[in-house]
């Protein structure tokens, strides 16, 4: 359902440009107290890439990686965002 409880757990991100080449740009991580883990997870279920940060806007250099469809997983706190990102070449 979507009650209080679940929207105080939701938050938005903004991620571009998505599909990406060569950074992922993600905007508003930083605006909670607690520091923010963000994941980028291939098809396979492995972390690609990993940043721990209590930075508001960061960039993610996505160059190496092969092109597909990952999984952007953000945690901080209690709060979770999951975005799907297409990387292309």
């Amino acid at each position: 359902g979507t009650g209080i409880a679940d929207m105080k757990n939701q938050f938005k991100l903004n991620v571009y440009p998505n599909p990406a080449q060569g950074y992922i740009n993600i905007d508003d991580i930083g605006v909670w107290r607690e520091p923010a883990n963000l994941q980028l997870i291939n098809i396979l279920g492995q972390v690609i890439y990993e940043l721990n940060t209590q930075q508001k806007n960061i960039s993610i250099p996505v160059g190496q990686f092969a092109a597909c469809i990952y999984t952007l997983q953000f945690k901080s706190g209690e709060k979770q965002k999951i975005e799907k990102v297409v990387i292309t070449r």
